[in-house]
């Protein structure tokens, strides 16, 4: 498997969620603007269940970096980015790996047996990693299902009309048929 957005081992699991914007790139679009545009629409989803979310990196967490999304002091989201062009425009995707409900032992372990095969030199701890579904306060953690609820809370937070503009959207069509992507939405 290849993850295009580049970084170091990213766990991906039924216990996972993991999001996407995809997005022509304005003039004035840089690396830093496109992580904060997605990492604000998550953390307040977050928030809007009680948590307080910190964004800087989580050293010893898998896949360490500035736009870690972290309660509790344990990493819960991770972020990566992937520019390309597209149909003659550039064309960025930002991409979180959000932990939902995983045994974070499980997925250390996970992580590190890959980075092992690989030939690295990077150790993740569990001790760094969270889950949403346990940090939650009890009676939002009742919700069922979180993930749907998540979902719907992001997709209106992403389309306040204040935060995004239409005209760097890529439409599902042209994003699948330059890139032979497929797109999932929930209902």
């Amino acid at each position: 498997m290849i993850r295009r957005s580049g970084g170091g081992a990213c766990p991906v699991s039924k216990g996972t969620l993991q999001i996407a914007l995809a997005r022509i790139a304005l003039p004035e679009t840089t690396i830093d603007a496109a992580y904060i545009e997605l990492s604000d629409v998550i953390r307040s989803t977050l928030e809007s269940y009680g948590l307080k979310v910190e964004i800087r990196e989580q050293p010893g967490s898998f896949c360490p970096g500035r736009y870690d999304m972290s309660v509790n002091d344990r990493k819960v989201a991770g972020l990566s980015q992937h520019w390309r062009q597209c149909n003659g425009r550039i064309t960025v995707t930002t991409a979180a790996t959000l932990i939902i409900d995983e045994n974070t032992e499980e997925l250390a372990s996970i992580v590190n047996s890959f980075y092992l095969a690989a030939g690295g030199k990077q150790h993740c701890s569990s001790s760094t990693i969270g889950a949403l579904l346990k940090a939650l306060p009890v009676d939002a953690a009742s919700q069922v299902p979180l993930v749907k609820d998540l979902c719907n809370r992001i997709v209106n937070e992403s389309l306040d009309e204040s935060r995004f503009t239409p005209a760097n959207f890529i439409s599902d069509n042209s994003w699948a048929n330059a890139t032979g992507e497929q797109t999932v939405s929930f209902e």
